[in-house]
């Protein structure tokens, strides 16, 4: 099988190490595959496996316009582009499939390229559908083209499965396949005393950690003002591991001073590997108001054996367990994350069996073995039954 994923996307998120993962694994299972992706960091982490990277630029995300760049006329140009890439690749080897993922533009053109060349498109969808995409005009557009040009849709879980349902997609091109994370690089580990020191966190400090992409809706606001809280209630050994890059940095960064808490926030920076940072903390914390599909930073910490206190947003339910593998509060209720994160803080039996308890969870429904499989099963179906089903990879 011959599969082509493309992406518009520069920094790395959450949608960025699920495309990292996937291709990563079909590489190892022989699938022949290319990503095709415009120049940044996420290019420049692709550019270290042995995945061939294609250098193309979509241009500005309808998103960041609402849609409204949706009627520019320079997407004819992108279009064109697209166009002339796949008939390029088609002519070295002809394409099985092509996979997109994230924003809607990039989904239309990719997916009008592609279908006027025979190829058959799956698009993946990892959160639920943006407010602008469920209204008119741009509701009409998005239900024609991923009701008629899309083979499949992958919905990462089962909210968004249901959001694409609200709007009318058509519920035999659905695929619900939950985002899954590797198990052998996310395995719990005792704190390493020499990274500690490296990050600057004493031995006897209680560590909470976020990993995500730095943007208001994600949240950190209200988890600095529950340390500042929890801190003046007497648990002053609490110090809050921040991981991720962002627009909202310097907010939360000014923040984090105007609360007293430069010395205790460590904004660690995007890292392309985080699980021994995961392994220097005690709990993970995702205050996410966002419309979430299934986090991947939510697994991970799961993975590692840590206990979460997350909000309720989107299918992070569908991961965490209230009063198992940790504990879920409303999205926004800044009381009710404080004394959630106390009761965790204040009970470190609990924060092992919490962890414990997410951590089987995790194996028994998260892995990437689980979702590499279900992921090629969806393929199948798209590609056909003449697709063949190994590489003809040297």
């Amino acid at each position: 099988m011959r599969v082509l994923f493309v992406t518009n996307a520069r920094e790395i998120g959450g949608a960025e190490i699920y495309l990292q993962g996937l291709t990563r694994a079909l590489w190892r299972r022989g699938i022949y595959l290319r990503v095709v992706c415009p120049p940044g960091p996420l290019a420049r982490s692709l550019a270290h496996d042995p995945i061939p990277v294609v250098p193309l630029d979509l241009g500005t995300p309808a998103g960041r316009y609402r849609g409204l760049n949706l009627l520019h006329p320079g997407n004819l140009a992108h279009l064109r582009s697209v166009r002339r890439l796949l008939q390029q690749l088609q002519t070295e080897a002809p394409l099985d499939l092509v996979h997109v993922q994230q924003d809607f533009k990039e989904k239309l053109l990719v997916s009008l390229a592609a279908r006027q060349q025979g190829i058959p498109v799956i698009w993946t969808e990892h959160g639920q559908l943006l407010p602008w995409l469920t209204r008119p005009p741009c509701r009409y557009l998005y239900q024609w083209a991923a009701n008629h040009l899309a083979s499949r849709i992958i919905a990462v879980s089962e909210t968004v499965r249901r959001s694409l349902l609200q709007i009318n997609i058509r519920p035999d091109l659905i695929r619900c396949v939950r985002n899954g994370i590797p198990a052998n690089e996310f395995q719990p580990q005792p704190p390493d005393p020499k990274r500690r020191a490296m990050l600057g966190i004493a031995p006897d400090r209680l560590v909470l950690t976020t990993a995500c992409r730095l943007r208001r809706s994600k949240g950190l606001q209200y988890a600095l003002q529950s340390l500042a809280d929890l801190r003046a209630s007497g648990f002053d050994r609490l110090v809050y591991l921040i991981l991720g890059e962002g627009k909202h940095r310097l907010a939360l960064e000014a923040q984090a001073a105007r609360l007293g808490l430069t010395s205790s926030v460590i904004f660690a920076g995007f890292q392309p590997c985080v699980a021994p940072y995961l392994a220097q903390s005690d709990l993970f914390v995702y205050p996410s108001v966002d419309r979430e599909g299934l986090p991947l930073g939510v697994l991970e910490a799961m993975a590692m054996g840590l206990p979460v206190v997350a909000t309720a947003a989107g299918d992070t339910a569908e991961a965490v367990q209230d009063g198992v593998t940790g504990y879920l509060v409303p999205p926004g209720d800044q009381r009710a994350l404080t004394a959630a994160l106390q009761k965790l803080v204040a009970d470190p039996v609990r924060r092992a069996a919490f962890g414990a308890a997410g951590r089987d969870r995790y194996l028994q429904r998260f892995t990437l073995d689980r979702m590499v499989a279900e992921t090629l099963a969806v393929f199948a179906e798209a590609a056909g039954p003449t697709a063949p089903k190994e590489s003809l990879r040297a």
